[in-house]
């Protein structure tokens, strides 16, 4: 290939020498992704009768940031090839095709090949499905590589997967800000830099120019940090077992403590769709056989459903658990603000690795706008959190709590 502008950028060369399959690009606006992914689809074309795939948020994105600057080093590097305008569709002589394609109709990656793809712009992306059940099976055929190009929003699908690519086998993840762009190391890119700095918020600035992930606007829990908070520590058997329960049939939801020396320690989770009490009991019964087992669950367990004779409560104690819970649930609010105080002093560590949908719940439920109560537009989101925190909410109270005694439920 002729000399492109990534000859002139050490930071996307860096990249550029990363072999790796996947790779996650996170950094500031104009650093340069697109022009990296254009240059890589590019370099794909080599490869005869290979299927090389941009995909933007929208068809209209697509088109916009790439398809002239595509069809312009086509002509530079003087390659015989030929245009479809209404596809989006550039193929080279050795039968090699770049096509630009969109993240809002995913059904249209479902069976294809493709060798190499270029996800632009991700945390734009509307569906949570589009890469492990659309895009993923494609290139299992042709053992092909993607790339991920993102500037953050908040902690949303594209934060999860930054997260998980760190530590992932056949990952790399790179993190950029916007000033390690050469173009913006001159006086005039300087000058842009500093105008930014000072006509945004910091939060804004930090998350547009330097690349950061940031929570989004009313966090419900703000104090969690999955760096500070995080432990290794995994559930000791001989040790008494803690779980903050949450009664709700899709999902029910267990978070699984130990207190060590003060703290309270989150280190393991039990997820289950469709499930009733009955179930879970069984599953944390298989884990922890041979542990003493003290649920602190919803108050509302207590009671006798419709068509049921034993409430939540009576099925715990039938598998031998004890119960340690109070004749009525916190103040919501209360509750909240005991965990976040818990957070703030320490008080309580996630195995981050083992938690995974705690440590979701954590750094993702918001307030809905305007009012203070929690944003669960998604069905799946604030059960497992909830689990927790009334485990959490019993050990570290911040109002004084009526107890119920545990030798009450033996």
């Amino acid at each position: 290939m002729s000399r492109s502008p990534i000859d002139n950028h050490d930071k996307q060369k860096i990249i550029w020498k990363d072999l790796s399959r996947f790779i996650m690009v996170c950094s500031g606006r104009r650093f340069g992704k697109s022009i990296y992914a254009a240059e890589w689809l590019l370099q794909g074309l080599d490869k005869r009768k290979s299927l090389n795939i941009y995909v933007a948020p929208t068809r209209q994105q697509g088109k916009a940031i790439i398809w002239q600057y595509l069809k312009n080093r086509m002509y530079q590097l003087r390659w015989f090839h030929e245009v479809n305008e209404s596809e989006l569709k550039i193929i080279r002589s050795n039968g090699a095709i770049l096509q630009i394609m969109s993240a809002e109709k995913e059904d249209r990656f479902r069976g294809l090949r493709i060798d190499r793809i270029a996800l632009d712009e991700f945390s734009d992306y509307r569906s949570r499905t589009i890469w492990p059940q659309a895009i993923r099976p494609c290139l299992s055929d042709s053992n092909g590589m993607a790339r991920f190009l993102l500037t953050p929003k908040g902690f949303n699908m594209a934060y999860e997967m930054f997260q998980e690519a760190k530590t992932s086998k056949d990952w790399a993840v790179y993190n950029y800000k916007t000033i390690d762009s050469p173009f913006f190391q001159t006086p005039e890119g300087l000058t842009e830099i500093e105008s930014a700095k000072a006509n945004l918020s910091d939060r804004d600035f930090r998350q547009e120019y330097e690349g950061e992930f940031l929570s989004y606007s009313g966090r419900i829990y703000y104090a969690f940090d999955r760096t500070k908070h995080n432990t290794d520590y995994v559930i000791n058997p001989q040790h008494s077992i803690l779980v903050g329960q949450d009664f709700n049939r899709s999902p029910m939801a267990s978070a699984i403590f130990q207190s060590i020396a003060g703290k309270l320690i989150q280190a393991d989770e039990v997820y289950l769709k469709s499930a009733d009490t009955k179930q879970t009991c069984e599953e944390i019964k298989k884990r922890y056989p041979n542990s003493i087992v003290t649920f602190r669950p919803d108050a509302t367990g207590n009671r006798k459903t419709s068509n049921s004779a034993l409430s939540d409560f009576d099925i715990i104690k039938s598998f031998g658990f004890r119960i340690d819970s109070t004749p009525a649930n916190p103040r919501i609010i209360d509750r909240w603000a005991s965990v976040n105080t818990a957070f703030e002093k320490g008080n309580v560590l996630i195995n981050v690795a083992k938690c995974p949908i705690s440590v979701k719940d954590r750094e993702i439920l918001c307030y809905k706008e305007g009012s203070c109560e929690a944003d669960l537009r998604d069905p799946f989101l604030g059960h497992m959190s909830d689990a927790g925190d009334y485990c959490i909410f019993r050990q570290f109270p911040i109002i004084k709590q009526n107890k119920i005694s545990v030798s009450n439920y033996l």
